[in-house]
């Protein structure tokens, strides 16, 4: 309904306030995921029908980040809905197997997601969501298992009693993205420690929760 100023104190206010759903979910990315779906959700269909999706959408998200290019919600909206239109492009199958056009198409959308958070890099210190979204750049953009762990670190530090980023870090750091085993179970260990008054011993289990089921 383009009411995206007061979209916008909703996200960052639940930011601010790492207001949660029971499952762990953050508010502000749900707000987030619902300002984003109908662009998204119109590109998977058009590609899984076999046409070629309409810019409609994603560009009349990037118009509204031109009208408040200094607003970290309405940037990660739409970086987040590039990302999400690449994954649409590219699928989930092994890197050999999607078409060279997807693959374009992917990294595309990847890189302009880069481009419109590179401004916003030093508020992922004190935003949760912002913090979230620089770790989801890593699906595209890569990284080796240090660079992986640093960010993902920040992140569960901001709110270390919700497990969500501690799983995906653990997927993130087996060796068909960007880790190994061994570091793997030692960014498994460190994240235990830095996590105990929380967790106990939790923090281990988590960071191994989604690695042991993917892998």
């Amino acid at each position: 309904q383009e009411r995206w100023e007061e979209l916008s104190r909703l996200i960052r206010a639940a930011d601010n306030r790492k207001a949660a759903t029971h499952c762990g979910m953050p508010h502000a990315n749900l707000l987030s995921l619902g300002a984003r779906t109908d662009v998204v959700l119109a590109t998977e269909h058009a590609i899984a029908d076999g046409f070629p999706p309409g810019l409609q959408g994603i560009e009349a998200l990037e118009d509204v980040l031109a009208e408040f290019p200094d607003d970290y919600a309405i940037a990660e909206i739409v970086a987040q809905s590039h990302m999400d239109i690449g994954w649409a492009w590219r699928g989930t199958g092994w890197d050999g197997d999607v078409p060279a056009r997807n693959r374009t198409a992917f990294e595309a959308h990847f890189d302009r997601a880069e481009e419109i958070l590179a401004p916003f890099e030093k508020d992922t210190a004190g935003s949760p969501l912002l913090a979230a979204t620089h770790c989801a750049l890593l699906g595209g953009t890569g990284g080796d298992a240090r660079a992986v762990a640093d960010r993902y670190a920040r992140l569960i530090d901001l709110n270390p009693a919700n497990p969500r980023p501690m799983r995906a870090m653990g997927n993130h750091l087996l060796p068909r993205w960007h880790g190994s085993y061994d570091q793997l179970e030692l960014e498994a260990r460190r994240t235990a420690a830095r996590t105990e008054e929380t967790w106990g011993a939790g923090g281990y289990t988590w960071v191994q929760f989604d690695a042991i089921s993917c892998d």
